[in-house]
């Protein structure tokens, strides 16, 4: 059986939790009423404006008349009547800019393919042989699994790349581990790198131990999610890249590894020219690149701060 609650009903209260201790920002397109540094299409033009509940965690606030700032579900291919590509790069360059000066250094990223899980209670399902017991279990889209592994492989030691599903299915634990902060600990966390090949992942508890499959393939409780984000965090390298510079190369790689594959290149390049055409507005341009790759692959970006 599926869970009770969908998956963006999931993601929406664990990305919330994320945010709160663990010095990470979400970036990305949005379906739901939660925006972090959300779309970062933010402007004060009326015409831009589509006001939903813009939130920062505590750590991250910056002095900006907040009540002005708007988030647009927009990329070029998507802007009101009368609006140019042009006019959304004016628009948005400088109050960007002064976004991201005022944030911490950019140090690493964390990027998660949310999952609802199914809960298989019966002798029958498919799986039940290698358990013995009632699993949850989720399937992975070929295409999506690939991509995210060619962003793991091309970020290397500067993300985590990974895939996220919930180890309960009612409505009612969904309420309660969102009220305690304590989703992330009732949640199985695995690696995209780890799941190469497979077309069918379960596991039984929170952590990371589970079972792949075409063949099958175990994995122990061998990665431990916050202690990889606390150690990322407490990195140290002899330099760090500026916050623009570093999301001009973070939306780069993406980019790359999303078009090798041809069938999502060629929706790619249906929006391409139009973010090709934001080239003099370049955190403007990558900010729209971030925005449009996270809503066509539907991973959630997260940005990573020092301890």
């Amino acid at each position: 059986m599926l869970a009770e609650f969908e998956e963006k009903q999931y993601e929406q209260l664990i990305n919330i939790e994320l945010t709160r201790g663990h010095n990470l920002l979400p970036i990305g397109q949005s379906q739901e009423n939660f925006c972090g540094f959300d779309g970062a299409l933010w402007t004060a033009h009326p015409r831009f404006w589509q006001y939903i509940t813009f939130y920062l965690p505590r750590w991250a606030r910056i002095e900006l008349p907040l009540s002005q700032l708007g988030w647009p579900r927009l990329w070029p291919g998507n802007l009101p009547k009368g609006i140019t590509i042009e006019e959304l790069g004016e628009l948005c360059e400088g109050r960007l800019n002064l976004i991201v000066r005022k944030l911490p250094q950019i140090r690493f990223n964390v990027l998660i393919q949310y999952k609802r899980s199914e809960y298989m209670r019966s002798p029958k399902s498919r799986e039940w042989v290698y358990w013995e017991q009632p699993y949850y279990r989720y399937k992975l889209v070929r295409w999506q699994l690939e991509t995210l592994v060619r962003i793991a492989q091309r970020v290397g030691k500067r993300a985590i790349v990974v895939y996220a599903a919930p180890s309960f299915y009612t409505i009612r634990d969904l309420i309660i581990y969102a009220e305690q902060q304590q989703l992330v600990a009732n949640s199985n966390f695995r690696r995209a790198l780890d799941l190469k090949g497979h077309w069918v992942y379960t596991f039984i508890a929170p952590g990371s131990a589970g079972k792949a499959f075409s063949e099958l393939e175990t994995f122990s409780d061998d990665f431990h999610f916050l202690e990889e984000i606390g150690r990322l965090a407490r990195r140290e390298e002899r330099e760090f890249r500026p916050n623009r510079e570093y999301l001009r190369w973070l939306a780069k790689a993406l980019e790359q590894s999303v078009i090798e594959d041809a069938n999502v290149r060629e929706l790619y390049s249906r929006y391409h020219e139009g973010i090709q055409r934001l080239s003099h507005w370049p955190l403007t341009q990558s900010l729209v690149r971030l925005n449009f790759i996270s809503w066509l692959v539907q991973i959630r970006i997260f940005l990573g701060f020092a301890k």
